[in-house]
């Protein structure tokens, strides 16, 4: 978790500097829609804020809410190691609770994302990890459980559609598709934004890509391979770069070819960078037990939730 919060310290200064340097090219529409108006007016006390995740703009909220769920994670895997049943079902009930009650959640931490909701996406990887990764069984798929995913996936994506489609003028209003739009916001893990996780999740458990598989072996897999065992390195350095981007279209407004450019140099930048830890963590002496460790098993920061669109 150390080096998580050394991360998003790091992250902090870089991004609070950029943004502050080039406040004129951003303009007050950009700094708006960051939630970036407490660094424009009182820069340290936007830091000080941010030190003790009180204050976390653009993605630096993906990196504390990660944080603070790493720090559950010890008594999350202890409990569903002895009691598992209750341990997902309290996670169940805390989830539902912050759905529910927008107002449930930890008072001045993580201020976009409540971590009594997001515990639960979690708690589930964690018990995959430990029942299918840890023990060595074999995830065979149900196929009466891939239709129900399938057609989660296509409600969900329907729902979507209308809700969008009713919000324009003249156009007709989906009330509980207000109501299940309203629970997800304030940084909650909403029932529709869940069960489309879980479901899409399941189908790719199913029919993907297992760790073994030939193509993952092929050299067009290998980026995606180094950035995932480097998610934190590269997450990083992508939301600096995103800054670095923000700045460039706000300033020169570039034409389509100029924005794929730019966002393909981005990627290739971070790239670049997981190859590069890659090699370096090859080059470690295989006896060195810290870093055998440290390389050991799958990564768990592959189950940092998304922000949604």
């Amino acid at each position: 978790m150390l080096e998580i919060y050394l991360g998003y310290l790091l992250v902090a200064v870089l991004t609070f500097t950029l943004v502050r340097c080039c406040r004129d090219a951003l303009g007050a529409e950009y700094f708006a829609a960051n939630d970036l108006g407490l660094l424009l007016a009182e820069p340290t006390r936007a830091f000080l804020a941010a030190v003790f995740l009180r204050y976390t703009p653009q993605y630096l909220d993906i990196l504390s809410l990660y944080m603070v769920l790493v720090a559950l994670a010890p008594a999350l895997i202890l409990g569903l190691r002895r009691v598992r049943s209750l341990t997902l079902g309290v996670s169940a009930a805390l989830w539902i609770t912050a759905t529910l009650v927008p107002e449930f959640r930890p008072p001045n931490l993580v201020a976009n994302f409540n971590p009594l909701s997001w515990q639960f996406l979690f708690c589930i990887g964690l018990w995959v990890g430990e029942h299918y990764y840890i023990s060595g069984k074999a995830f065979r798929a149900v196929r009466g459980v891939v239709v129900v995913c399938a057609l989660i996936i296509v409600a969900n994506a329907l729902a979507r559609a209308l809700y969008d489609f009713g919000r324009g003028p003249g156009h007709f209003q989906v009330m509980l598709l207000d109501e299940l739009r309203v629970a997800s916001v304030g940084g909650n893990e909403a029932f529709p934004r869940l069960t489309h996780f879980l479901a899409v999740a399941y189908i790719f458990a199913a029919y993907g890509w297992r760790r073994d598989a030939p193509a993952l072996r092929r050299a067009w897999a290998r980026p995606l391979i180094w950035c995932g065992q480097h998610s934190l390195e590269v997450f990083c350095v992508g939301v600096v770069l995103s800054d670095v981007i923000a700045v460039y279209f706000q300033k020169m407004q570039p034409n389509v070819g100029y924005q794929l450019l730019a966002n393909g140099a981005g990627m290739a930048v971070m790239v670049m960078l997981a190859r590069s830890l890659a090699q370096r963590q090859r080059m470690i002496p295989a006896a060195s037990p810290g870093r055998r460790g440290r390389s050991a098993g799958p990564s768990m920061t592959a189950l940092t939730p998304q922000r949604a669109a």
